[in-house]
């Protein structure tokens, strides 16, 4: 819209390039090459799986994302996804898909639009995730987010973004998502289906 303005009023050059939501200060790189570049990629560990066997060797921990599945460079027999990048043992921590799934997380750097929080709010944890229903309880500096259904890939540091209806009431930084087990996943399932046929029943 602004580039289209800028055009048509004939005094801006720069309307006629393209778009691009590339890192351009990087000359072309890739974010995981101008990490390297910089020296910020850490030293190369292992790879394991939750119960902490070792299935690999990765380069560094900040080539990888939470979710991710491809261009780990393991074979375990199924399918596996980054759950967790441990900085602090330098290991890069891989499940299945149920391991990603979180109950809650703990939010910083909070910054709401409203006093009040409304009962019931959806929460979208990343660029084109779903929104999923949610509650939020303010404590101090923090936001506990509690998913009233499974969330997937909640990672520190991934920006929560939380919506009444198409509202946006606030958003927050998250710090620490709580990892659900198997059997607390088959419970919140069939607890949200109850839930959805007590609220077709109402409707």
């Amino acid at each position: 819209m602004v580039a289209g303005g800028a055009g048509r009023a004939g005094r801006l050059a720069v309307s006629q390039k393209p778009e691009s939501q590339d890192l351009r200060f990087a000359g072309g790189a890739s974010h995981r090459d101008l990490l390297v570049r910089r020296r910020a990629i850490s030293a190369p560990g292992p790879i394991v799986d939750m119960s902490g066997c070792v299935l690999g060797r990765h380069p560094g921990l900040f080539g990888f994302t939470v979710g991710q599945r491809s261009g780990l460079g393991v074979s375990a027999g199924r399918p596996v996804y980054v759950v967790a990048r441990d900085f602090e043992t330098n290991r890069l921590v891989v499940g299945a898909k149920g391991e990603l799934l979180a109950s809650s997380c703990t939010v910083e750097d909070v910054n709401l639009l409203f006093y009040r929080l409304p009962a019931l709010l959806t929460a979208r944890i990343r660029h084109r995730g779903r929104e999923v229903p949610c509650t939020a309880i303010v404590a101090g500096d923090c936001l506990t987010v509690s998913f009233l259904e499974p969330a997937d890939a909640v990672a520190p540091g991934q920006a929560v973004v939380l919506y009444e209806g198409a509202v946006v009431v606030g958003g927050a930084r998250s710090a620490l998502p709580t990892v659900l087990g198997k059997r607390i996943q088959r419970i919140m399932v069939v607890r949200n289906r109850v839930l959805g046929l007590r609220r077709a029943v109402l409707l």
